[in-house]
């Protein structure tokens, strides 16, 4: 094992990796550091794209990442369980936005759901074979 923060950030760079992966993924359930990993990180690239080349080309990316986060968000709200059509709140003003917020930040259901196991268990699977005795 490598000290803790190499260790924390590979676990971010896994888990941003897996939102561009899971870009038609719906099923399933997804962790909070999943969801606002591949956010903030997508938030950084936006700014850093508008300030060195101008709002078009971060405008398009921010379009092309929306779908993995669409879907990274079913499953978030999986993972509290909440159904993927729980997003129309957005629709309502203000208050839509702020719910979702605290839906999406809320940690997730203990065990397993309808929707899957806890994603938080899964991660701390130990591999076969890794355990030398």
């Amino acid at each position: 094992m490598g000290p803790p923060e190499k260790e924390d950030a590979m676990r971010v760079i896994r888990w941003y990796v897996s939102g561009w992966l899971g870009v038609l993924r719906y099923r399933g359930r997804a962790r909070r550091g999943e969801l606002w990993s591949y956010y903030l990180i997508n938030q950084v690239i936006i700014g850093f794209t508008t300030y060195l080349v101008g709002d078009v080309p971060a405008t398009v990316f921010g379009l092309v990442q929306a779908l993995p986060l669409f879907a990274l968000a079913v499953r978030r709200l999986h993972d509290t369980g909440r159904e993927g059509a729980t997003l129309v709140v957005v629709l309502l003003p203000i208050v839509g936005m702020i719910m979702l917020i605290v839906w999406l930040v809320r940690r997730g259901d203990i065990g397993p759901n309808r929707y899957g196991s806890d994603p938080r268990w899964e991660s701390l699977r130990v591999p076969a074979g890794s355990v030398h005795g």
